[in-house]
C-alpha cells in the first residue's frame, strides 16, 4: 500500500501549474487537426479515376 503523502501534491507545486500554457495549447491543436485530416482522408470514398486492368479500356 502506498503512503498517504503519495497522492499530496509537492511542495513547490502551484495552481498555476494546472493552466495550459500557450504551446501546450497549440500543439493540442495541431494534433486536433492533424486527426481531422486523417480521418475525413479515411472516411472520403475511394476515387474509380485510375484503371484496375479489368475495365475493357485496352489498357494492359
Amino acid at each position: 500500500m502506498l503512503p498517504r503523502y503519495a497522492f499530496s501534491k509537492p511542495a513547490n507545486f502551484s495552481d498555476s501549474n494546472t493552466n495550459m500554457d500557450w504551446q501546450t495549447l497549440i500543439a493540442a491543436c495541431i494534433v486536433i487537426v492533424t486527426l481531422t485530416i486523417f480521418l475525413v482522408r479515411l472516411a472520403r470514398p475511394k476515387q474509380r479515376g485510375s484503371c484496375g486492368h479489368d475495365c475493357g479500356c485496352g489498357k494492359k
